[in-house]
Formats: structure tokens, C-alpha cells, sequence
């Protein structure tokens, strides 16, 4: 028995030998390999992070200067030898008086039949543009300059002159014959724009600010950009969180691909189109699922800089047909809040395209603009 016993001795050191080999081979590939097919691995599905989505860091330190005193293309007419160039635009100047003659734009959206029952009175407006005037038949309530950062709102490119023109001439005295759609609204300059129409997103973000900390009730932006930006976005709805009305003009890029520009595209605002005197679409026009309403677009009445009578087009223009039918309908009843002017613009709004099926449509939003049936609708404002 003790020389079978020495025998065996060698064999199971060699086993042990063995085992220990093999132990060790294990562990050799699960350090190996393991970490090869965990990165050969389908990985999970990543949570999105949304935190770079509005972000201010992410914005450049100084804003690009952007060509955005109206909607690119630039908003315009015929060109004749009397042209006047406001913020890029060519206007033909006329001999012709709507004070005389149908003004086709203010019939379409029935203005007229508004007036007896508001003319805009008291509704304080803030047009962020290249300034206003100072012409005969749009006054200037107060404002301020971005540009050049003092209280000098002298149009000197006539873009926002414009706009303001259809927004609130005068019906009294006027000069021009021209008559605005709310004609008794408080025009506020805020000149973000200058005289060579750049704007950056600083100046438009301060406009809003300056908006917001002097109570007006609507603000008016008859320009573009073509990309969001977080301050912006911010700020508007903010603004539109206090109260303030916020119009945008859509833009006049003409390609349903290219979509509508920013901040009209914000839901906080309302995105704004532009139709002809046939109720088409004007081509230059935008589209997109973000448009709410039209508004007369092509060869439209306007002041320019010299008090002389023009017309043009593009969904700047557009814009203010929507602008001076929401200072009537809070005119008439003060009491309102911005949604509700918002809902019954867009309630009472003429569909143009009824065979369609649809309330609102990427053409022309829940429809054409209706003064008189907006006011119409608008509730009194209760008694004191």
C-alpha cells in the first residue's frame, strides 16, 4: 500500500498543474473578450437630452447680422421712375387716391363696416421695425431706438412707415386719404432695424423687453428670420405670458419646403399670409402647417417717407391688415385677453378654401381676415 500511494503522487500534482492552467485560461479570455462584445453590442436606445434645445449657451456670443427688414425676398412692387426703397423694397408711386377710389384691401377684409362700432381707440401698438415717420397721417406715440440706443425712431428706410400707414392713418384731416384699418389705435415705434436694414437678434430680443416693461397689447414684427433662436423664443413668450398680442409676418420665400420664418413659426404667434385681390395666394407668400391668417398682400395701399401714396406687397404688409383688425376688436372691448382677441380673429376669419374639407389649411391658415364680423361678435365690455 505505501508504494502505491508514492505512485499516484506525481499524477495528481500533475492534475493540479492541469486545473490550474486552465482556471487561469478562463480568466485570461473573460478579460479579454468580454469587453469585445460589449462594444460589438447593440446599445440601448440613448434618452434624449433635450437641454441643448434651448440653451442659450449654445447661441453665439455676438448675433449675425441678418437681412430681415421684411421677409426674404424682400417685399415688392413694380418698380417705376419714382421708386421709393424702403427696407429693399420698390413701390410704385401713383397718382391715384384711395380716398376716392375703391381701396380694394380694406374692402376685402371689411373695415369699413367695422368702423361704426370701433375705430381702434386707445390700443397701444408696438411696430418693431425700421422706425416711423415722421409723416402727416400716422402719429407717434412714444418708442425707443435700438440702433443707436436713444429715443430717435426716424424712419430713414421707410419699411415700418409703411406698415404703420396701414395700421393707423389718420381718417381725420388726413393728407393722403389714405385710412388705416384702426386708425384711433397708439402707435410705439421700437426701431430694431437700421438704415440699411440689418438687424441682429440682440436689438429684436430688446425690442420685445421694451414691449413688455411698457405695456403694450400688440406687438408687430413685419420681418424674419430663417432659423430659431432661444433669446428670441424666450422673450415672445414671455411677452405673450404677460398679455401682448404677438403678429409675425410668414415670409415670402414662395416654397412650402423652406416653411415660415421665425418668429412667426413660434406657437405664441400668429403667422401671418398673404393674398391678392382674388383671394390666391400671392406666390412669394409662405406656407406652411404654422400659418393662422391672411390678409391682403399685393398692391396695397401705403405711406411712404415723403407723404406720398405707393403700393406694395409681400406679408409685411399683410401683417398689418391683422394688426389694426385685433386693435378694433380690443378697442371694443378692453376687458379681453390676447387668446380671446386671438380666437375670435380666427373664429370669424373667412375660409378660402371651404371645399377643402379642413378648418385650417397650410395656404391660408383658418382664412381671410374679417374685421366686421370680428367686431360684430366681440362682447361689449361690461359696464363699470
Amino acid at each position: 500500500m505505501e508504494s502505491k500511494t508514492k505512485q499516484h503522487r506525481p499524477h495528481r500534482r500533475y492534475l493540479s498543474l492541469v486545473l490550474a492552467i486552465t482556471i487561469f485560461a478562463l480568466i485570461a479570455s473573460i478579460i479579454i473578450f468580454v469587453p469585445l462584445l460589449q462594444n460589438n453590442s447593440v446599445p440601448d436606445e440613448p434618452t434624449p437630452d433635450n437641454s441643448n434645445i434651448a440653451n442659450p449657451v449654445n447661441e453665439p456670443e455676438t448675433p449675425r447680422e441678418l437681412p430681415t427688414v421684411s421677409p426674404s425676398p424682400n417685399d415688392t412692387t413694380e418698380q417705376n421712375s419714382n421708386t421709393n426703397t424702403a427696407a429693399g423694397n420698390t413701390s410704385e408711386n401713383t397718382q391715384s387716391n384711395p380716398a376716392t377710389e375703391s381701396n380694394w384691401a380694406l374692402n376685402m377684409i371689411n373695415a369699413p363696416a367695422a368702423w361704426s362700432e370701433s375705430t381702434g381707440a386707445g390700443v397701444k401698438i408696438a411696430i418693431l421695425d425700421t422706425g416711423v415717420g415722421p409723416i402727416d397721417d400716422v402719429k407717434v406715440y412714444g418708442g425707443y431706438n435700438f440702433v443707436d440706443n436713444n429715443e430717435d425712431t426716424t424712419d430713414r428706410r421707410g419699411h415700418g412707415t409703411m406698415v404703420a400707414s396701414i395700421i393707423a392713418a389718420t381718417h381725420t384731416n388726413s393728407k393722403t386719404g389714405l385710412k388705416g384699418v384702426a386708425p384711433d389705435a397708439k402707435i410705439y415705434a421700437v426701431k430694431i432695424i437700421d438704415d440699411q436694414g440689418n438687424m441682429n437678434i440682440n436689438r429684436a430680443v430688446a425690442g420685445v423687453r421694451w414691449a413688455i416693461d411698457n405695456d403694450m397689447q400688440i406687438i408687430s414684427m413685419s420681418w424674419c428670420i430663417n432659423d430659431g433662436n432661444y433669446a428670441l423664443r424666450q422673450v415672445l413668450a414671455e411677452a405673450y405670458n404677460k398679455g401682448i398680442l404677438l403678429v409675425a409676418a410668414a415670409g415670402n420665400s414662395g416654397q412650402i419646403a423652406y416653411g415660415v420664418g421665425c418668429p412667426a413659426e413660434y406657437d405664441t404667434t400668429i403667422a401671418v399670409t398673404a393674398v391678392k385681390e382674388s383671394t390666391r395666394q400671392l406666390e412669394e407668400a409662405c406656407s406652411g402647417p404654422q400659418i393662422e391668417l391672411s390678409a391682403p398682400g399685393e398692391k396695397v395701399w401705403v405711406i411712404g417717407l415723403d407723404n406720398t401714396l405707393y403700393t406694395n406687397k409681400g406679408t409685411s404688409f399683410a401683417t398689418a391688415y391683422i394688426t389694426g383688425t385685433a386693435a378694433l376688436v380690443w378697442a371694443k372691448n378692453p376687458t379681453l385677453t390676447n387668446i380671446e382677441v386671438r380666437n375670435i380673429l380666427c373664429q370669424t376669419a373667412t375660409d378660402l378654401q371651404p371645399n377643402d374639407g379642413l378648418n385650417r389649411d397650410i395656404y391660408f391658415g383658418y382664412g381671410l381676415v374679417n374685421a366686421a364680423t370680428a367686431v360684430q361678435i366681440t362682447p361689449n365690455s361690461p359696464q363699470p
